[in-house]
Order: structure tokens, then C-alpha cells, then sequence
């Protein structure tokens, strides 16, 4: 059984499944289960060195600035984090350049919620370059 997990939570996002769906017919080709595609030039594979979980510096309304695959430097407020009267203002920041892997969708957190997945890679320019190549050929 393959399973594709990607996407958020009780939505449909197109581009996630078409991801998904494109993942899983390559891994059938490779295993034999499905006729070879015809051939074209294979990306180079973008290995992250690591991730860290941002956190949420309180708890809150989040008004994100960064969105999936935006590439992102240390330091940067990746989030605003705001008292439902916008009275007490905590930023989330970028703990290292990296790309923005993961993020919640939720418009509240509570402190210490995961709110953004930073990634770090050897190749920080490719890898995003890769990123953008590959939600432009998703659509």
C-alpha cells in the first residue's frame, strides 16, 4: 500500500494531490507495476540537512508572512502573533535560512504551538529554485 499524506486537514488541495498522485505512479514505474514513462531529464534530488519547528512565542491570533516553499533568513518574522485586541504583538522569526516547509493553517495558537517547519540545505539558491520549478509545473 502507498499512501500520500500532504495537504491540511478535512480540504482538498489540488496541487498536493497531483504531487501525491505523480509520486506514486513514478514509484509503480520503478517497481515494475506500471509501464516506464517515456523519459525526460530527472530533477536533482534536494536533501534538507535539517529542520527546526518554530514555535509560537505566545498564544494568539497568527498573521503569517511567509507561505509553503518561500525561502526565508535568519531572523526573519515569519509571523505576527497578536492578543485577540492586537494590543500584545509577539513575532515568530526564523531560527536560520532555510525553506518554509511546513506551516499550520490555523488563525489561533496557543504558545508554544508549531506554527512553521524550517529546513536548512548545503544548497539553499537550488533547492529553492527547485521548489518554485516544481509548484509552477503543478499549477
Amino acid at each position: 500500500m502507498l499512501l500520500s499524506e500532504a495537504g491540511e486537514a478535512l480540504r482538498f488541495d489540488e496541487s498536493a494531490i497531483r504531487a501525491g498522485e505523480r509520486g506514486i505512479l513514478s514509484v509503480m514505474r520503478v517497481l515494475g507495476m506500471l509501464p516506464a514513462a517515456k523519459t525526460r531529464e530527472l530533477p536533482e534530488p534536494m536533501i534538507a540537512q535539517g529542520s527546526r519547528w518554530v514555535r509560537s512565542p505566545r498564544g494568539g491570533i497568527v498573521r503569517s508572512r511567509v507561505s509553503l516553499g518561500d525561502r526565508v533568513k535568519t531572523g526573519q518574522v515569519l509571523a505576527k502573533v497578536a492578543d485577540p485586541l492586537g494590543s500584545e504583538v509577539s513575532e515568530a522569526v526564523a531560527p536560520h535560512a532555510g525553506l518554509i516547509i511546513g506551516r499550520s493553517e490555523l488563525p489561533v495558537a496557543n504558545e508554544g504551538d508549531a506554527v512553521f517547519h524550517v529546513a536548512t540545505f548545503e544548497r539553499l539558491e537550488a533547492a529553492a529554485t527547485s521548489v518554485e520549478e516544481f509548484q509552477t509545473e503543478l499549477g
